[in-house]
């Protein structure tokens, strides 16, 4: 039987909650390096591309590195709805770091990454949108089309 994801039985209901969203059919994988290697270069990545990877997320599947549970919160974040399928790559890496960060309960449940994104969507896109990260999060995860409804929520608040 294949092992679950750290705190995914945690997480998931947090998430539900926050964003308002029902998180259903997928699968959180624990794979050491060989296995992130694999199911990326599945998908187009070269093998240098793979290394220091700690999450990948395609379709229903989420893949976390065995050595860093730490990155299954970011990654169940791109599940519910955040993710670069739906909206830019920046903005999405972005919101779900802000996410993650608020999300957490413990110093064990996350661990900071993408720095310029994160600076970016919370000292200058949150601002300017006068919305706080959830409100924002449950946008995009509502919307059946995000960047169109985003661009109009931009033009909005100008």
């Amino acid at each position: 039987m294949e092992k679950r994801c750290y705190k995914e039985s945690v997480f998931v209901p947090r998430i539900e909650k926050a964003l308002n969203v029902k998180m259903k059919n997928f699968t959180c994988h624990v794979v050491d390096q060989g296995g992130m290697t694999k199911v990326m270069k599945k998908s187009g990545w070269s093998k240098n591309e793979t290394q220091g990877v700690v999450g990948f997320h395609v379709n229903k599947n989420i893949y976390v590195l065995n050595s860093a549970p730490w990155t299954t919160l970011h990654e169940l974040i791109h599940q519910a709805g955040i993710n670069a399928d739906r909206i830019n790559r920046f903005l999405a890496e972005g919101l779900t770091e802000v996410l993650a960060a608020e999300l957490k309960q413990g110093k064990d449940e996350h661990k900071a990454t993408y720095p310029q994104e994160r600076t970016w969507v919370k000292e200058t896109l949150l601002p300017k949108l006068n919305m706080s990260a959830i409100e924002l999060g449950r946008f995009i995860c509502k919307s059946p089309e995000p960047h169109r409804d985003l661009a109009e929520l931009f033009i909005e608040k100008g």
